[in-house]
C-alpha cells in the first residue's frame, strides 16, 4: 500500500500572524496605528505608505478614507494571514505532543532577521569593479551550435523581471580557445588576460576589453554575479530580538536604506506543538484524497516526451541540444530572440483553449450521489464523505514522493487542509533556511532522508535568478549536495547542464549525468511558481520534479463541476478537504456596493445565498477575513468588495479553541521507500558511426502521404522496386511514423559506389506515374543510429533483425493484398508470439514477465479501467480457438522466416554476453513489428497484442509443464 510506510518528521513548521486574532476589532485601528510593531511591518512592506502615515503622525483622525482602508487591510492581514511576510507574521518550528500536552507557548520575543534584498545586493554587486582576481566561468547554458555557440541570456525590464532569449555567438577561433580554457573550471580574469595576450599578441587593455564584452553579453559569468544560494549566513544579515520597543526606521537611521532594501523574516522562539492524534487522521484523509484529487491533464512535459520519442526514440541526447529550438524538440513556447519592439514589456496570459468535452469519472458519480442528488442535506450544508463512499474507487498508481507537505490549520475539532502536495517537503520550507540555522538544519534533514531512500539517483537543486524583486523568496542556504546552475556562477558540487543527457525510458523523461551514469532529480526548494520564468531550461527542470510521483493531493469540487456559483464544504471525518465558496457575478457585486452602502442589503443577500457570518475574501496575500455580523466589519467588507475583479467568498473557520493566534501548520511527510528507479547501464561502448548523411552508405528516405496512400505506395511501388533491386541492397527496413504528418521511413544500406545512382532511382520512382499525385513530400535525411537505445555493440545486430523483420512483414502484406487467408487477423499475434519464444528459446520464465510488464504498461497507458479489461478479455476469448490452433500446428514455424529466426538468435546471444537488458530489447522489436503491421492506431493494436500474448504465454507454460509431467509419469 502507498501509505503504509509514510511517516511524519518530528518537527512541525508553524506560521503565525503577529497579532492575536482574538483581539482583532475594526474600531481598534487608531490604537494599532500607535503600535511600533505595526509601524515596523508597514515600513518593511510599503515604505511609501509608511511615509504617508508618518507625515500625519499616525493619527487615525488625520487619515483620509483611502488611507484608513489600506491601514485596516494591513491590520487585518497582521491578525489573520499567517503567510510569513516581513514582520506581519512569524514562523517557527514546533513538534508533536500527546493530547493535553501540546500548544503551550512561552512569552519569548521572536527574532527578526534582516537580509539585504535581492535588488539592494544587485545594486551593490553591479557597482563593484571587475578586478584581476575575480573568477570567471562559462555561462552554464552555453553549447556548440553550427558555426558558433548558443546560450541563454536575459534582459531586465523596469519591474525587475528577467526575460530570457536564445542567442548565437558567432564562431571565432580566439573565442574557441578562450572558452575551451574555461570548459573545465573557472579562471581569474588576470590569467585570462595573460592567456589572450600571449595567444594574439594584443595589449592587456585589448584583452581585458574583449573579456568584458563577453561578460556583458553573458557568455561569461563572474563570481561577483548574484547567487541566491549560500553556504551559511548571508553577507550583511542582521538578527535582533523583536519587541514593541524596537523601531526599525531608527535602527537604520543615518543610512539611505528603507524597508524595500531588506528581506525580513520573523522567527518564533516559542514552542508550538500539535496533538499527535492528527497524524493518523491526516494519513486516512490522504488515502481518500488519493482517490478524489484529479490527475493533472497532459502537460508540456508529456508533449515533450511524445515529440522526443518520435524524433530520438530512446537515444540519449545532450540536455541543451534536446531543448534547442532547431536541434531538439519544443518544450513550452521557448525563448524568442526576435521579439518585435512593439511587444516589449507586455505580458500575455495563456491562450484559453475551449474544451467542451467532459470526461466522466467515478469521482463525478460519487459527488453527484453525495452532493448534488443528496436530498437529505440542506443545500448549504457540508458534504461529509465516508469510507464507504470511496471504497472501490480506483486510486492513483503513482508513488508517494520522497517527501511532501500538508499545509493545514486547526479549528475546534477540525483540521482544515489548505494545500497538500509538492515534489519535496522543502518546497514550502526551503526559503526560510536563508534566515535561520534551525531551518537550514530542518531542510537538510529532509534532503538527507530523500537521498538516503534513493541512493542510486542524484538530487540537485536548481539555481536560477528570475526576478530582482520576487527572487527574495528564492534565497536560501544550500540544502542538497548538488546544484544545477543556470544563469548563476557554478558553486562547488555543480552538475552543469552540458554534462547532462536526456532520454525516455518506460514513458518517463529522465536526466542522466554523463560522468556517473546516474539519474538526476531536479529540486527547487522554494515556493516560487516556476511558470513565471520564461527560460525553457529552468521550466523544464522544474516540471520534471512533479513527474513520476503523486505530487498533488489538493481536492476542489470545482475541478469536477466548473461554472457553478456555489460549492459546499467537503469533509471526511474530522478533516475539511475543501472549504465552502461562493462566486459573485457583476450584477450582485454592483448591487451590494451601490452607494449608500447598506448592511441590511448585505445581510439579506447572505441569507439568500447561504453565506455565513465569518468569511474570507481575496486571493493570496490579498486575502482578508471578516465577521459580517459586526457592522464595522460588514462595511469594511463592502468597501473591499468594490476592489475585487472576480469576487470569491470562502467560509472562514477560525482558530483552535483555547488558542489566541490564527496559527497554520506545515507537516512534513517522508516516504522511506525508493521512489526513483536508477538508469540501467547499457552495454560497453565500442567505436561505431552514428550519423549517416545523405550520400553515405545508409540512404534514408521519408515519404509523406495519407495513411491510405502510404499503403498503396508501400505495396504497389516501393516493395516491388525493392524486390527488383534486392541484390544491390545490403540491408533495408521500414517503419511507419507520424511527425507533422503520416509518413514512411525507409532505410537502405548500400555499397558506397552505387549510392548516387540508387538515390536517383528512388527519386525517379516517386516522381513518375500515378504515385507522384499522392506523394505529398519525399526527401532524403540523415540516418542517426539509436546507439544509446541499443548500444554500440548491438546496433548492427539490431539492424539485421529490423531488416529481416521488414522482409517478413512486407511478404505477408503483399500476400494479403492478393488473396484472402482464414487467419489474416491472427497472423500479427502469432508472429509476435513466435519471435518472442525464438528470442528467449522457449524460456517461459523470461517470456511471461516480459508479456506481463508490457501488457500492464500499455493497459495503464490506455486508461486502465475495468471496462477496457473486460473488452480485451472478451476479444481474446473470441480469438482463443484460432490462436490455439495456429500455435500448436506445424504452421507456427512459418510465422518467422529462417533469416529472421537466425537474426533473433544471434541478437539474443550477443545481448546475453554483453549484459544488455533482453526484456527491453524484445519489447522494442515487437513494437517495431507492430508498427509495420498496421497503417494506424499502432499503440492500441499493441495493447491488445500484449494482452493476448500474456494469456498465450501462461497457457504455453502450463502445457509445457503438463507435457513434462506426462513424460515423467511415463518413466
Amino acid at each position: 500500500m502507498k501509505f503504509e510506510q509514510i511517516g511524519f518528521l518530528d518537527k512541525v513548521f508553524v506560521r503565525r500572524p503577529y497579532f492575536e486574532a482574538s483581539a482583532y476589532r475594526v474600531d481598534r485601528l487608531g490604537e494599532v496605528l500607535k503600535l511600533q510593531a505595526f509601524r515596523n511591518a508597514v515600513w518593511l512592506a510599503s515604505p511609501e505608505f509608511y511615509r504617508e502615515l508618518e507625515k500625519k503622525g499616525f493619527e487615525f483622525d488625520l487619515l483620509n478614507s483611502r488611507e484608513r482602508l489600506t491601514a485596516l487591510k494591513f491590520y487585518n492581514r497582521m491578525s489573520f494571514r499567517a503567510t510569513p511576510f516581513g514582520a506581519f507574521s512569524a514562523f517557527g518550528l514546533g513538534g508533536w505532543a500527546l493530547e493535553g500536552e501540546g500548544g503551550k507557548v512561552e512569552g519569548i520575543d521572536p527574532v527578526l532577521h534582516l537580509l539585504p534584498s535581492v535588488q539592494y545586493e544587485l545594486d551593490g554587486l553591479e557597482a563593484r569593479p571587475l578586478t584581476g582576481d575575480v573568477l570567471l566561468a562559462l555561462n552554464p547554458t552555453l553549447y556548440r551550435f553550427a558555426a558558433g555557440w548558443r546560450y541563454s541570456r536575459y534582459e531586465t525590464d523596469a519591474k525587475g523581471k528577467l526575460s530570457f532569449f536564445v542567442y548565437l555567438l558567432a564562431y571565432d577561433e580566439v573565442d574557441e580557445l578562450l572558452l575551451g580554457r574555461l570548459a573545465d573550471k573557472p579562471s581569474p580574469l588576470a590569467r585570462l588576460v595573460d592567456y589572450l595576450r600571449e595567444l594574439t599578441d594584443c595589449t592587456d587593455e585589448e584583452a581585458g576589453a574583449h573579456i568584458v564584452r563577453l561578460v556583458d553579453e553573458q557568455v561569461l559569468i563572474t563570481e561577483q554575479a548574484l547567487s541566491l544560494l549560500r553556504d551559511g549566513v548571508f553577507e550583511g544579515q542582521v538578527s535582533v530580538n523583536y519587541n514593541e520597543g524596537l523601531s526599525l526606521p531608527d535602527l537604520v537611521a543615518g543610512g539611505v536604506r528603507d524597508g524595500k532594501s531588506f528581506y525580513a523574516g520573523l522567527e518564533l522562539q516559542a514552542s508550538v506543538d500539535l496533538p499527535l492524534h492528527w497524524q493518523q487522521e491526516v494519513l486516512e484523509a490522504l488515502q481518500v484524497l488519493d482517490v478524489l484529487a484529479p490527475v493533472p491533464p497532459e502537460n508540456n512535459l508529456d508533449r515533450f516526451r511524445e515529440a522526443f520519442e518520435q524524433k530520438f526514440g530512446e537515444r540519449r541526447v545532450p540536455l541543451l541540444e534536446a531543448l534547442d529550438p532547431d536541434l531538439g524538440v519544443p518544450f513550452d513556447e521557448g525563448e524568442l530572440s526576435d521579439e518585435h519592439e512593439l511587444l516589449k514589456g507586455l505580458e500575455f496570459g495563456q491562450v484559453q483553449q475551449k474544451n467542451d468535452q467532459l470526461t466522466w469519472t467515478p469521482v463525478h458519480r460519487l459527488l453527484v450521489k453525495a452532493w448534488l442528488q443528496n436530498g437529505r442535506r440542506d443545500q448549504y450544508e457540508p458534504v461529509v464523505l465516508t469510507a464507504g463512499d470511496v471504497s472501490g474507487l480506483p486510486g492513483n498508481e503513482l508513488p508517494f514522493p520522497p517527501s511532501t507537505s500538508v499545509f493545514c490549520s486547526i479549528a475546534g475539532d477540525k483540521l482544515i487542509f489548505q494545500n497538500i502536495g509538492g515534489a519535496t517537503a522543502n518546497a514550502l520550507t526551503g526559503r526560510f533556511s536563508a534566515f535561520s540555522g534551525d531551518f537550514e538544519g530542518f531542510c537538510r534533514s529532509v534532503a538527507a532522508l530523500e537521498e538516503g531512500a534513493n541512493p542510486e539517483v542524484l538530487f540537485a537543486e536548481v539555481l536560477q535568478v528570475s526576478h530582482r524583486k520576487v527572487d527574495n523568496i528564492n534565497r536560501r542556504r544550500r540544502v542538497y549536495g548538488r546544484v544545477i546552475p543556470l544563469n548563476s556562477f557554478p558553486p562547488e558540487g555543480s552538475i552543469l547542464p552540458k554534462d547532462v543527457d536526456v532520454l525516455v525510458r518506460g514513458g518517463e523523461v529522465l536526466l542522466v549525468q554523463r560522468l556517473s551514469g546516474k539519474r538526476v532529480i531536479p529540486r527547487l526548494p522554494t515556493a516560487f511558481n516556476y511558470h513565471h520564468n520564461e527560460m525553457v531550461l529552468f521550466r523544464f527542470l522544474c516540471a520534471l520534479q512533479y513527474k513520476s510521483v503523486r505530487a498533488n493531493f489538493d481536492f476542489d469540487p470545482e475541478k469536477y463541476f466548473p461554472g457553478l456559483n456555489f460549492y459546499p464544504r467537503m469533509a471526511y471525518g474530522r478533516t475539511v478537504l475543501s472549504l465552502a465558496k461562493w462566486y459573485l457575478d457583476k450584477a450582485e457585486t454592483a448591487a451590494l456596493t451601490r452607494r449608500p452602502l447598506s448592511i441590511s442589503r448585505l445581510h439579506l443577500f447572505c441569507r439568500e445565498r447561504g453565506i455565513p457570518a465569518r468569511v474570507s475574501m481575496g486571493r493570496g496575500d490579498q486575502q482578508l477575513v471578516f465577521d459580517l455580523s459586526d457592522d464595522e466589519e460588514a462595511l469594511f467588507f463592502l468597501e473591499s468588495l468594490k476592489e475585487q475583479v472576480e469576487p470569491v467568498i470562502r467560509e472562514y473557520i477560525g482558530k483552535a479553541e483555547g488558542r489566541r493566534f490564527n496559527d497554520q501548520y506545515v507537516l512534513s511527510l517522508m516516504n522511506p521507500a525508493a521512489v526513483y528507479a536508477p538508469v540501467q547501464p547499457g552495454a560497453e561502448a565500442v567505436p561505431v558511426v552514428r550519423d549517416f548523411a545523405p550520400g553515405s552508405e545508409w540512404v534514408y528516405l521519408k515519404v509523406y502521404a495519407t495513411y491510405q496512400s502510404l499503403e498503396q505506395i508501400l505495396l504497389g511501388t516501393l516493395l516491388p522496386w525493392i524486390s527488383s533491386n534486392r541484390q544491390r541492397i545490403r540491408q533495408w527496413f521500414f517503419v511507419r511514423y507520424y511527425d507533422t504528418g503520416p509518413h514512411l521511413r525507409v532505410r537502405f544500406r548500400l555499397d558506397a559506389g552505387i549510392v548516387k545512382d540508387f538515390q536517383y532511382g528512388l527519386q525517379s520512382l516517386l516522381a513518375g506515374g500515378e504515385v507522384s499525385a499522392v506523394v505529398q513530400q519525399a526527401y532524403f535525411d540523415t540516418y542517426q543510429r539509436e546507439i544509446e537505445r541499443y548500444s554500440a555493440g548491438l546496433i548492427e545486430a539490431v539492424e539485421e533483425v529490423f531488416c529481416r523483420g521488414s522482409e517478413f512483414v512486407a511478404e505477408r502484406l503483399a500476400l494479403m493484398a492478393t488473396r484472402e487467408e482464414a487467419r489474416d487477423s491472427l497472423w500479427p499475434l502469432v508472429h509476435c508470439y513466435r519471435i518472442i519464444t525464438v528470442f528467449f528459446d522457449g524460456d517461459w520464465e523470461q517470456v511471461i514477465p516480459l508479456c506481463r510488464w508490457c501488457a500492464d504498461a500499455f493497459f495503464r497507458e490506455h486508461g486502465g479501467g475495468k471496462k477496457l479489461k473486460r473488452a480485451m478479455d472478451d476479444r481474446f476469448r473470441e480469438l482463443r480457438a484460432g490462436l490455439a490452433e495456429a500455435v500448436s500446428g506445424d504452421g507456427i514455424a512459418g510465422m518467422v522466416s529462417p533469416a529472421l529466426e537466425l537474426a533473433l538468435r544471434r541478437l539474443s546471444e550477443a545481448a546475453m554476453e554483453s549484459g544488455f537488458n533482453r526484456q527491453q530489447l524484445m519489447a522494442d522489436i515487437v513494437h517495431m513489428q507492430v508498427n509495420r503491421f498496421f497503417t494506424s492506431e499502432q499503440r492500441r493494436h499493441e495493447a491488445l497484442i500484449w494482452h493476448c500474448l500474456l494469456k498465450m504465454a501462461v497457457t504455453g507454460s502450463k502445457r509445457q509443464a503438463q507435457s513434462e509431467a506426462a513424460v515423467m509419469d511415463g518413466r
